[in-house]
């Protein structure tokens, strides 16, 4: 038996226990007492924790933080934190509301369906609706939904009873607790209060335990509670907390970090009241949130959040097996009474005193003072305990004073029974209990007093119990619906934390159709009273509060709370979820409420033409109303959709309802409720006629649109209107019966004026016709003087958001108009609304337009009455789905007749619900053709079919005067190209269909009006005869407009079918019988419309519209053709001419368009060539004599002789002054010195990444894969598509190199240095922008390119005149000078030594050779600036670096070009040695020389180079473009390279050229160079020092541990210039030496067994290999023989071909080898700046790039390599290439044997593959799985905003707090310092971007993932699945990352912003 009285006492002396502070202790305590009672005092404990309870320090949880997707037959409800993705899917989903989390959308098949991806915003955002029947419309075959389980044994029952009091007792204690707890915070400002509060509020000791009259204990201390807001900054808190407690900073940021965590907490203690008042007080100047309670009840509160939080972990966790059971006892207990145990309970408060200082945090809205709609007291409950507080306490206070409609319909839905639905007959719930009495009712109202992590655990629990179960979903859904207004009212007047609110259940409770469906049926007026009670009153009252004198406030402050939408969602939700339709559509109470809600808004935001003077405040009142009108009009739209499902008797009371509203609101009868509305004035007529074609007059509405009040917004016309169009209403004859009223059926109390039926109808209807009219005049100016927001008005009402529900549904209205009333007197209103009856009776001056004013006004009447009789794809009376359909076709075809368009473009370019529709990707595709885009900014366009042209209306109702000609034109193109006919004979034809059944039968009646007739004959007379005097040009535009007026008119008397009831003729009689006598011509000629007709096609002022005209005559012939014969006796050869047009149109047709258009082509052409030789005759007469041919044939040949014997450094204009460059004043190219992160070297110990290296293509000069844009849009996604996360390059193995990068652009020094000037300025006048460029780094932009540089190089050389083949030509073969010159060099250095003297003697040696360097490479005039005195006395170089004697510089005597360049190199080197100093981890060591670091650029940006080309594509569509990666480098960086070699070729001269002071610092380092290159490159270690080579700390890297290439490239400046020796000889001894240190390492890696060798990828490689078995033992030998002498082991591996077959070992030396070879050939390339010839190249059998790189280079091959040194033909060469070889492995043992305190390298070979970045999936949202997964390395938690860097694959927080260091850094740019060093790329995956980084700065650019549509989605804000973009990825590494352009593409992106900076917090 379950006993709780010891758990009662427990809770109620817990607080004094624990001292009423409360701990993690405290909570461990409370924990172990809960699962203690819920085990039966621990006796199945082992039920809840199997593997046995936690220990005492800690967490008593039953769940282990994994979550388990498997939800057997059950719901998953897997809850949506932020940043979590979702999925919809169309087909399967009932609407956009279901959902699925990442891993049942996994589980479930959904190929080939249409699907998106969003992230879910907020924590809680949702959860997933796998196994909700009632979400799918399918079976979506989850797996974890759909898996099979045993059924476990069943619990013991007193296990059960235990659970069941156990959980009854902890809601009962939340309850207890919360009754007493403020909801406002108010009363904490008085001592007396608070003390009240404290001493008011006990348990009951009869429900707790303990004595009658023995008190709570307590310490007396009272606790300052700071509680969360939305509104507030950290920054802001924490100085108000640090003011308010006097404590430092840290602790106002813990404070402040733990509200923002948690909700609350405790600022301070105390028992001294008035000091937490005082510092209440303090707080309270911030308007933050603050109570003052006593420390016990705080210390309860918290419990309570504990015990939430165990609910929470019992709801979610099974029990042995049982995943229900907890679950469910869970949901009974909540649905059980609440047993009140506290002696004093606050149910209730008045709301306006929680308004506090959070009412309206987004909107200023203030809580209007008095009672509220739910107006609560504070109720003394004293008495014994589980007393339950009366229900009428809480219930609505109803007062009757609504109309008869609204409480009806409240005593209907009161009086149904409320059904229970049980989960089991023991759940014991209270049937007959009035459900406010539940504890669920007061959980959900008490949510408002609870914190922010309290409220969401309360909004937790009942997701994972009531909602999830579904037996108790229903029963949460109704209870939740009664408590609604009361949660409204909350949320929207007072909720601190409205994302906490629990009124973001109700989308998961009214997406329900069951749950939806009853509301409907028992609570719709309830929800209709919010809205109304609402917009009215500022408060939410029940509908018997309904008042219907009541209006919106003229403040507006009810629309300006964005929190009532949510309350139109939830509308929409009941509305659509609702399964009876026709419950709300077709019932008459509920459609009059909604009317009551659409009739505030009807004429609202009024407004009147400013006629003399312009306005002086422009209003933006109809912001506002546009916030809520949006809603508003759809959900009129909705409750109208019901009306297509219910029964026509019902509908049409629905439709006379609302129009009997309307009508009252038209006649004025409202006009006193709505004082600032449209309706100002009672209702006039006057009579009105034509005036010649007819005399009878109408009566007609007398209202100039210009002079009157009016409005655009008329949202229950356009509830009318959908009505009508859903109602099925089935004749005119009943339209007009349903929306006429006698002068009885709306009350007129004191009125005199009798209207008719009609006048009330047309008075009705004439409201949407003034908006189209007022609408019209806007957009032609004529309102101008009302401002620019006037325009801005009309220009969102005809929006694509609005356009359906504003512009169309007043079309519409007018129709109905048309179609309902008489015809004549429609015709005579809208011409009177237009104020153009001057304009009918044949007048042209009106007396309010000027003439320029009225020619555009009637371009707008006539097209607006086009629209009138075109528009009728609604009216058809077709069913609903047929006509979406046709709609969506509709709208495509007349967007795309443009041209193509982008998938986005063109949904935002239609109304949302049909972009939205799951047929309009279907019928996009059936109507388009869909072209993926093919360049690397480009999108996915869809281009219409050419057969769909001809249902183009080039007149479209949203069309604006500009598209009317453009489409025009376009569907003229379209058809001749059909049909062969010339465009200007091509007319459109009307694309009228017939209505044959439904209201709008006799729509077409108007054309047949005399008044239609006569506005037509007016408006041709006055153009066709000119009658426009000031009008400079015929008015086009209006003709053409006109003649298609009367093209549709005639089209619809063509179509239209005889009717009884018709009285009018047709148009086409009335333009040939109708005579006009007053408003013709004065001479009697062409009275009728025909005759006019006649004469406009006979003027040649008109051709372009005969055609047109002609066409019109004719089917008028065809309609009436006695009429036609008769009116047209006046015409001469009138008969003869529409005959002969007429048959020469069918000859026309008679031949094909085939043979057309090929006759026309030939004509074109004959015309063309005709019209050339013309020109060309006359061009030889004017010019004959000037030319000879013999002159010209010389030209010619001189042309064709001349070549460029010399390649010239870069010249041009300066791009700052615009000036030409010259050799008189100094000049360069701009550039950037920077790190680069392109130097990987080969990570031996990963077998992953040594696969990827060798198993990938072997030539680099072809693409590692074929590259595509995006997925086609017929493309279905593959379950096979590699959707797998690539690893992340080790960054242990990048070395971060020094390099130039350039854009090539060119300034003088002058101007260049001018600009740097400038911008500083700049700098000093923006100190609040963060400029792209750091100026203490001396960084500037390009001004062309805005590329980022720091460098100015002087252009002061020579062209160079030598080819490649020349610079590889050889004075002595390679065998001869290895066997001679050698020696030579050897002892011209053993005797210049490395002493001061030896540099004396070095200089001496090689002076001659230098000053020749110097001079074939300095141009001429500079060449002369730098020498001084006699030219005896040799060239004199200034010292450029370092620091040099007073006296010296005296002597020196510098000229200015001399110093300007001096001081430029200062500069540049001071820019090179700060990236040293920058990043540790670069090579370039600070012990370096300026000229040793000059030479390092140049070779790092050579080999940055060609590994920027590898895997570029040498050839073009099949075609090769090139033979070599000669062909493939740009000029640009080729004149980068030999710039850089220049400038070192000459500076380094000139240090062994000074003269002056020869023992300086300058010329040590070059001799030091050379000395070290020498001994490298023959001696190894012995000639270069005397002392122990092994204990040196100075001693020289070997040759085999350094960089070959970078060695090759440091020696070509300084080695081969200062020996004069051949380039190519030492390139040899270079190469040789990159095979040795190749056998080198993988002799190593076999040595020691390494695991990628035994990889099959591996062993495989060289299976292709043509090889004889010779050489490769040849190269086996070899190889052992270097590692003998290196020292490495004694013996030899002569089975080495056992562990790696000799054919892979020979594949993997030549991948390690080519790379070198690649970057020789573009090294010579430097200095052979006349290309070479390629013919030798192709004529190669081999295509193999390592072939053609070898002849290139006159190199020879490996296979001859391995073969002459295993020859005794070349004993002697070999023998001294041997020894060479020995002193290489030699000296890399002596290093290598040092201790390793002296070791500073290691030897390592460069990466030889393709380089990439991280590996991205497929699919963008593998990624969201993964990451689901995955967690922070440094806060150990799954980050919302992740990021992954490219680099190394590390998962990172993007901006979150947790992760950013003391200096203010975030996680990306710390892991870029440790990563990447100087920049680094990060994708942030759930943005779809990357991001780049760079020493603080950063920027943005889209991620490289497309969509099904061939577009980016930056944000997700589309949804559409994502597709990596090969294409795109590609060129984001080519172009960018490889190209060392990551800093200029920050400083691009923030130059062309407005950027604040904040890039360090990323």
């Amino acid at each position: 038996m379950f006993d709780d009285k010891a758990l009662y006492r427990y809770l109620r002396e817990m607080p004094a226990r624990h001292d009423f502070s409360y701990t993690d202790e405290s909570k461990r305590s409370l924990l172990r007492i809960l699962f203690n009672s819920i085990s039966a005092n621990g006796k199945y404990l082992s039920f809840f924790f199997p593997h046995g309870p936690p220990a005492i320090t800690e967490a008593w949880k039953m769940s282990t933080g994994d979550i388990d997707p498997s939800h057997p037959g059950r719901p998953c409800m897997h809850q949506f934190q932020k940043g979590e993705p979702t999925y919809k899917c169309k087909e399967c989903g009932l609407d956009d509301t279901c959902v699925l989390c990442w891993r049942c959308f996994n589980a479930s098949d959904h190929v080939g369906h249409t699907v998106t991806v969003s992230i879910s915003q907020k924590d809680g955002g949702g959860v997933c609706d796998c196994g909700d029947p009632e979400a799918w419309l399918r079976d979506v075959s989850c797996k974890y939904y759909s898996a099979a389980q045993a059924p476990p044994k069943p619990l013991p029952d007193n296990l059960i009873e235990s659970i069941r009091g156990t959980v009854a007792r902890t809601l009962d204690y939340i309850l207890d607790i919360f009754s007493c707890s403020p909801q406002s915070y108010q009363d904490c400002k008085d001592e007396a209060l608070i003390r009240k509060d404290f001493e008011s509020f006990a348990l009951d000791p009869n429900i707790y335990g303990g004595k009658r009259d023995e008190p709570d204990k307590d310490n007396g201390q009272f606790a300052l509670v700071l509680w969360n807001d939305e509104k507030h900054s950290f920054t802001d808190v924490i100085q108000i907390v640090m003011r308010a407690t006097r404590r430092r900073e840290e602790y106002g940021k813990f404070i402040s970090e733990e509200v923002d965590a948690i909700g609350r907490k405790i600022v301070s203690t105390s028992s001294n009241v008035k000091d937490l008042i005082a510092a209440r007080e303090i707080i309270d100047r911030l308007q933050l949130a603050v109570s003052i309670r006593s420390t016990r009840d705080t210390f309860r509160e918290d419990m309570c959040g504990t015990m939430l939080e165990w609910l929470n972990d019992l709801a979610t966790s099974p029990l042995v097996g049982h995943h229900f059971v907890l679950r469910d006892l869970i949901c009974e207990s909540l649905c059980q009474a609440w047993q009140v145990g506290s002696t004093a309970t606050r149910i209730k408060q008045p709301l306006y005193q929680l308004s506090g200082h959070f009412d309206d945090l987004d909107d200023d809205l203030s809580i209007p003072p008095g009672p509220m709609g739910t107006v609560e007291g504070i109720a003394e409950m004293q008495g014994p305990g589980g007393h339950t507080p009366d229900s009428a306490e809480i219930s609505l206070a109803q007062t009757i004073s609504a109309p008869l409609y609204w409480l009806e319909s409240t005593d209907t839905e009161c009086s149904m029974s409320y059904p229970y639905s049980a989960a089991s007959s023991s759940c014991g719930k209270p049937k007959d209990t009035d459900s406010r009495r539940l504890r669920l009712d007061y959980l959900m109202l008490f949510d408002r007093r609870f914190w922010k992590t309290a409220r969401y655990s309360i909004r937790d629990l009942l997701m994972s119990t009531m909602i999830s179960n579904l037996d108790y979903k229903s029963t949460m859904g109704m209870h939740f619906a009664e408590l609604y207004p009361e949660l409204v009212e909350y949320y929207m007047l007072a909720d601190r934390e409205p994302n906490c609110s629990m009124m973001h259940l109700s989308t998961q409770l009214f997406t329900c159709p069951t749950i939806a469906t009853e509301i409907v049926k028992k609570h719709f007026s309830s929800f209709a009273a919010i809205l109304y009670t609402y917009l009215t009153k500022g408060r939410v009252n029940p509908p018997g509060s309904v008042d219907l004198t009541a209006a919106i406030p003229s403040d507006r402050r009810t629309l300006k709370n964005r929190r009532i939408q949510q309350v139109f969602v939830d509308m929409e939700h009941i509305i659509t979820r609702n399964v009876v339709k026709q419950r709300i559509s077709c019932d008459e109470s509920r459609i009059s409420q909604v009317a009551d809600i659409f009739v505030l808004f009807e004429g609202c935001a009024p407004f009147i033409r400013q006629i003399n003077e312009h306005v002086e405040y422009e209003s933006t009142e109809w912001v506002s109303f546009f916030q809520v009108l949006a809603p508003i009009v759809k959900l009129s739209r909705l409750v109208a959709k019901g009306c297509w499902e219910g029964p026509q008797s019902t509908t049409r009371m629905s439709i006379r309802a609302v129009a009997r509203m309307l009508t009252s609101w038209s006649l004025g009868f409202m006009r006193d409720r709505f004082q600032n509305c449209e309706v100002m004035d009672e209702p006039h007529f006057h009579a009105l006629t034509c005036g010649d074609f007819s005399n009878t007059s109408y009566p007609v509405v007398q209202f100039p649109v210009e002079f009157y009040v009016l409005s655009m917004h008329h949202p229950l016309h356009g509830f009318l209107t959908w009505l009508i169009e859903f109602g099925r209403v089935e004749s005119a004859e009943q339209l007009k019966s349903l929306l006429s009223f006698s002068l009885l059926d709306p009350p007129a109390p004191g009125r005199s004026i009798i209207y008719g039926p009609e006048d009330m109808l047309m008075l009705m209807l004439d409201y949407p016709l003034r908006t189209l009219v007022v609408v019209a005049q806007i957009r032609v100016g004529i309102w101008v003087r009302n401002g620019y927001t006037l325009r801005t008005h009309e220009i969102h009402y005809r929006d694509m958001s609005m356009r359906d529900s504003g512009y169309a549904r007043d079309i519409f209205a007018v129709q109905v108009m048309m179609t309902t009333c008489n015809p004549s007197r429609v015709m005579l209103t809208i011409i009177e609304r237009w104020s153009l009856v001057h304009w009918l009776r044949g007048a042209v001056e009106h007396p309010t337009f000027e003439e320029s004013k009225l020619l555009y006004i009637m371009e707008e009447f006539v097209h607006e009455m086009i629209v009138l009789l075109s528009e009728r794809k609604r009216l058809l009376g077709n069913d609903y789905d047929i006509t979406k359909e046709a709609l969506i076709k509709r709208e495509i075809i007349q967007v795309l007749c443009f041209g193509p368009m982008a998938f986005s473009d063109l949904a935002r370019k239609m109304p949302e619900y049909l972009s939205n529709d799951e047929k309009f990707e279907t019928i996009l595709r059936e109507i388009t053709k869909y072209k993926a885009p093919e360049g690397l900014s480009d999108f996915g366009t869809y281009e219409l079919l050419p057969k769909y042209f001809n249902e183009v209306d080039p007149y479209f109702f949203h069309y604006t005067a500009t598209q009317w000609d453009a489409a025009e034109t376009a569907v003229k193109k379209a058809i001749s190209n059909s049909t062969g006919h010339p465009v200007e004979k091509v007319v459109i034809e009307p694309r009228l269909e017939r209505i044959e059944t439904g209201p709008f039968t006799r729509l077409g009646w108007i054309v047949g009006t005399p008044e239609f007739a006569q506005m037509i004959y007016v408006t041709l007379c006055n153009i066709a005869f000119q009658r426009l005097s000031t009008t400079s040009s015929l008015p086009e535009s209006l003709l053409t407009l006109t003649l298609h007026l009367c093209h549709v008119a005639v089209t619809e008397d063509k179509i239209c079918e005889p009717d009884k009831d018709r009285r009018l003729p047709t148009f086409s009689y009335n333009a040939c019988e109708i005579v006009a006598a007053k408003v013709g011509p004065t001479d009697g000629q062409y009275q009728t419309i025909v005759e006019v007709l006649f004469y406009i096609r006979d003027n040649s002022k008109f051709e372009a519209n005969r055609p047109l005209v002609e066409r019109i005559l004719h089917l008028i012939k065809e309609k009436e053709t006695a009429a036609f014969e008769n009116g047209i006796k006046n015409v001469n050869g009138a008969m003869e001419d529409i005959e002969e047009v007429i048959e020469s149109t069918a000859e026309e047709d008679a031949e094909t368009p085939a043979e057309r258009k090929k006759r026309l082509a030939q004509e074109r052409h004959a015309k063309i060539m005709a019209e050339f030789q013309k020109q060309q005759q006359k061009f030889a007469e004017k010019n004959k004599g000037t030319f000879d041919d013999e002159d010209m044939d010389e030209d010619i040949d001189m042309l064709d002789g001349e070549e460029a014997e010399t390649w010239k450094f870069p010249s041009g204009t300066c791009i700052l002054c615009r000036k030409p460059t010259t050799d008189s004043e100094i000049y360069g190219t701009i550039g950037l010195l920077t790190e680069s992160t392109l130097f990987r070297q080969t990570p031996f110990d990963s077998s992953d990444w040594m696969v990827d290296a060798l198993s990938g293509e072997p030539d680099l000069d072809r693409p590692p894969f074929e590259l595509n844009s995006s997925c086609s849009v017929d493309d279905s996604v593959s379950l096979d598509d590699d959707n797998s996360i690539g690893r992340g390059f080790p960054h242990a193995f990048v070395n971060k190199e020094p390099v130039t990068v350039s854009c090539g652009h060119i300034m003088h020094l002058s101007c260049y240095e001018e600009y740097k000037d400038a911008i500083q300025g700049r700098h000093r006048q923006h100190i609040t922008r963060n400029p792209p460029e750091n100026t203490k780094k001396g960084e500037f932009l390009c001004p062309l390119c805005k590329s980022l540089n720091n460098a100015f190089l002087p252009i002061i050389f020579k062209g160079i005149d030598k080819t490649l083949d020349a610079e590889l030509t050889t004075s002595l073969p390679f065998s001869d000078w290895i066997v001679d010159d050698v020696w030579t060099i050897i002892n011209q250095m053993k005797t210049c030594g490395d002493s001061v003297n030896g540099v004396h003697l070095f200089n001496d040696l090689v002076r001659g050779r230098i000053r020749g360097s110097a001079e074939s490479t300095l141009s001429q005039f500079y060449l002369r600036k730098f020498t001084l005195g006699s030219e005896g006395s040799g060239i004199r170089m200034p010292r450029l670096f370092g620091a040099m004697s007073q006296e010296a510089e005296e002597r020196r005597s510098l000229s200015p070009e001399m110093e300007a360049i001096k001081n430029v190199y200062v500069s540049n080197v001071k820019a090179l040695a700060s990236l040293g100093r920058s990043q540790g981890t670069t090579k370039l060591n600070q012990d370096l020389s300026h000229f040793q670091r000059l030479i390092k650029v140049y070779a790092s940006t050579i080999s940055s180079s060609e590994i920027a080309l590898r895997g570029a594509n040498r050839t073009e569509s099949g075609t090769d473009i090139g033979t070599s990666i000669l062909d493939q480098v740009s000029q640009r960086t080729m004149a980068v390279l030999r710039t850089l070699r220049a400038t070192a070729l000459t500076f380094g001269s000139f240090s062994v050229m000074d003269g002056v002071d020869k023992v300086m610092s300058v010329s040590i380092p070059y001799s030091k160079v050379h000395h070290q290159q020498i001994g490298k490159l023959f001696f190894g270690q012995e000639c270069m020092y005397d002392k122990d080579a092994v204990s040196c700390p100075d001693i020289v890297l070997p040759l085999l541990m350094e960089d070959i290439f970078e060695f090759l490239a440091e020696a070509s400046v300084c080695m081969v210039q200062a020996m004069d020796v051949d380039i190519h000889h030492i390139m040899m001894l270079c190469y040789i030496a990159q095979v040795v240190k190749v056998l080198y390492l993988l002799g190593d890696q076999v040595y020691q067994a390494s695991e990628w060798l035994s990889i099959a990828q591996i062993r495989t490689l060289g299976e292709d290999v043509d090889v004889s078995d010779e050489l490769l033992f040849q190269m086996r030998d070899f190889m052992n023989m270097v590692l003998q002498q290196s020292g490495y082991f004694q013996g030899s591996l002569t089975d080495i071909f056992r562990i790696v077959p000799g054919k892979s070992i020979y594949a993997i030396v030549k991948r390690f080898v080519l790379p070198f070879l690649r970057k020789c050939a573009l090294l010579v390339n430097v200095s052979g700046a006349l290309g070479y010839d390629g013919d030798a190249l192709v004529e190669i059998e081999a295509d193999d790039e390592m072939s053609r790189l070898l002849t290139l280079l006159k190199l020879p091959s490996i296979d001859e390599m391995f073969s002459s040194f295993g020859s005794d033909t070349q004993f002697e060469q070999n023998k001294t290439m041997l020894e060479i070889i020995t002193r290489w492995c030699r000296h890399l043992e002596l290093t290598v044997r040092r201790p390793k305190s002296l070791q500073t390298s290691n030897i390592t070979l460069e990466y030889p593959g393709v380089l990439q970045l991280l590996k991205l999936p497929t699919r963008l949202h593998s990624f969201f799985q993964e990451v689901g997964k995955m967690k922070c390395q440094k806060c150990g938690k799954s980050p919302e905003d992740p990021g992954v860097c490219l680099f190394c694959g590390t998962l990172i927080c993007c901006q979150n707090y947790c992760c950013v260091d003391e200096k203010g850094s975030g996680e990306c740019n710390q892991h870029m310092k440790s990563c990447a060093g100087y920049v680094g790329i990060f994708l942030l995956i759930k943005k779809c971007t990357i991001l780049f980084l760079k020493e603080g700065q950063g920027s943005f650019v889209v991620a490289p993932y497309l969509d099904v549509h061939g577009e980016v989605d930056p944000n997700l804000k589309r949804g559409r699945p994502l597709y990596l973009s090969k294409k795109r990825y590609d060129n984001l590494i080519r172009n960018i990352w490889l190209q060392n352009g990551i800093s200029s593409q920050i400083a691009r992106r923030i130059e062309s912003t407005v950027d604040n900076g904040g890039w360090e917090g990323m």
